[in-house]
């Protein structure tokens, strides 16, 4: 009841908003706007440029929305209903009046993926990561105790995992493996021993599953990584490069702080779980401590193999620009994690309460400690608020209505954004779906230095790669652009009130005004 009119109320702040971030635009909302179009997996044919990404949040989206209009604010609304998917397994034996309990579920709950993800307003996978891979710990540790008969159910938790991001299966065997020590701990059989194995295959198998999708489909890595490229790295010519990106990395740890608020560095959450890991081994009973003390070594264990995984992902894999030095993403990446574990950290201090199992004495600490986390800056912090909109959108969607009214959904399109680093791009690109967008959108004499945006081309050049593409969106053509290029729009009269030009396959190129 409790998860069912929380759904309500995320329906209700979240229906009327849209995608404002990045990553919304440029993979995750465009993945589930491009599968509401297509009703189709991403294959060859897809204009998704990261198509080998597990689709399994995307899925979710789709099979919740498509008998609707399959608005921004209804798949916002589907994703926040994962990130509260947990919300049962806090509120286990609560009373309907346990109005403290209750609270401190959701509080907890908003803490994790707000305060240390990405909000409720995007639909990036990381933060249902993070939901997952606690959920499947706390379901075990539920399950065990009512029904042990049925701990193998925790295998589908386990299974999704590596279905929403690649980067889920570590979480997946990170959990199995705990889980997996605790049951062998406590009794040593063969029905234990296949408890055991299922949880393990199961992430195996959905893994293996959309493994062998990708491969029947011939679809290529979108960031191939390979383990001679990564010793090479730190030896071969690659090799200052490598070291200054593993500095930053460390100095990141205790530098650059950890999801939204209250901005804390990785180094200052590991003393705070720390500390309460102190608190909770201390004060939980037998039976608990010794359970406590499997899976928070595990989950500790676990956070350095994953620390060490995204180094080498930055190492490795990062071949864009600046993004491994800068280490794009870094905040995010490491609060996946870090939200997970605040997840188990609070269960369990849920699970320190009086005999009789009362939730009492348990939550009277978990509102302490979720209070306390709630004194610092969140300037931002609002379940539900005012509608959202991405400014960009908003100035241009009656251009870009009137663009895709025009273009055909199988037609190439070339944009072109001058002196930008590809936000604008992104969102034409999702706006345009299921249109194919091609080449680079910013052209001629580079803005400044290092600007890896702009493709340093003549008219000629450009010329050449237009003969490919159907039409020629410009939504910033400056100065740069036309002084550059204006000799291909010779006879055009008042270009510069025209945004749209179709591509004249006959002869020689030809740039027809179609808006």
């Amino acid at each position: 009841m409790v998860y069912a009119v929380t759904g309500v109320v995320l329906y209700w702040g979240l229906d009327n908003s849209e995608f404002t971030q990045w990553d919304d635009f440029s993979h995750w909302g465009f993945a589930t706007k491009e599968l509401l179009v297509r009703h189709h997996l991403a294959d060859l044919n897809n204009v998704q440029q990261i198509k080998d990404y597990p689709p399994g949040l995307n899925l979710f989206h789709f099979f919740v929305v498509f008998p609707s209009a399959g608005t921004e604010g209804e798949i916002l609304t589907a994703n926040s209903w994962v990130l509260f998917a947990i919300l049962p397994c806090f509120l286990y034996r609560a009373t309907p009046w346990s109005i403290f309990a209750i609270c401190g579920a959701i509080g907890a709950l908003f803490l994790a993926p707000y305060a240390l993800g990405t909000g409720l307003y995007t639909v990036m996978s990381d933060q249902s990561l993070s939901i997952f891979f606690a959920g499947a710990i706390v379901a075990y540790w539920i399950i065990y105790r009512a029904r042990p008969g049925s701990v193998a159910i925790v295998a589908l938790p386990l299974a999704a995992l590596p279905l929403i991001k690649a980067s889920g299966a570590l979480f997946a065997f990170i959990a199995a493996i705990a889980i997996s020590i605790d049951i062998a701990s406590r009794q040593r059989n063969l029905r234990s021993a296949a408890i055991i194995c299922a949880l393990i295959a199961a992430p195996v198998f959905a893994r293996s599953s959309w493994q062998g999708y990708v491969s029947s489909h011939a679809i290529p890595p979108t960031f191939p990584t390979q383990t001679t490229s990564i010793w090479a790295a730190f030896s071969g010519t690659s090799r200052d490069r490598s070291q200054a990106i593993a500095y930053n990395f460390i100095d990141a740890l205790t530098g650059l702080s950890v999801g939204i608020s209250p901005g804390w560095s990785t180094a200052l959450w590991c003393v705070v779980f720390a500390s309460f890991t102190a608190v909770i081994l201390v004060f939980c009973g037998s039976e608990n401590r010794r359970q406590a003390l499997i899976f928070l070594t595990v989950l500790w264990v676990g956070l350095g193999v994953y620390l060490t995984g995204l180094l080498t992902m930055y190492v490795a894999s990062f071949k864009f620009g600046d993004e491994d030095l800068r280490l794009a993403s870094f905040g995010r990446y490491v609060s996946t994690y870090i939200a997970g574990l605040l997840l188990v950290v609070l269960f369990c201090v849920r699970q320190i309460s009086s005999s009789d199992n009362s939730l009492r004495d348990g939550w009277a600490l978990s509102a302490i400690m979720v209070s306390f986390l709630f004194v610092f800056e969140f300037p931002e912090v609002r379940i539900i608020g005012a509608k959202r909109q991405d400014p960009f959108l908003s100035e241009h969607r009656e251009l870009l209505n009137r663009v895709a009214s025009i273009i055909p959904s199988n037609a190439r399109v070339r944009i072109i954004v001058q002196n930008s680093n590809g936000a604008e791009v992104v969102r034409t690109r999702y706006a345009l779906i299921p249109r194919r967008y091609t080449g680079a959108w910013s052209i001629g004499k580079p803005y400044r230095e290092n600007d890896y945006y702009t493709k340093n081309i003549t008219a000629e050049q450009f010329a050449r790669e237009l003969s490919d593409v159907d039409y020629l969106l410009l939504i910033r053509a400056d100065q740069n652009f036309w002084s550059n290029f204006g000799s291909l729009f010779e006879g055009i009269e008042g270009v510069d009130s025209h945004r749209l030009f179709k591509i004249s396959k006959s002869g020689p190129l030809k740039l027809v005004p179609a808006l």
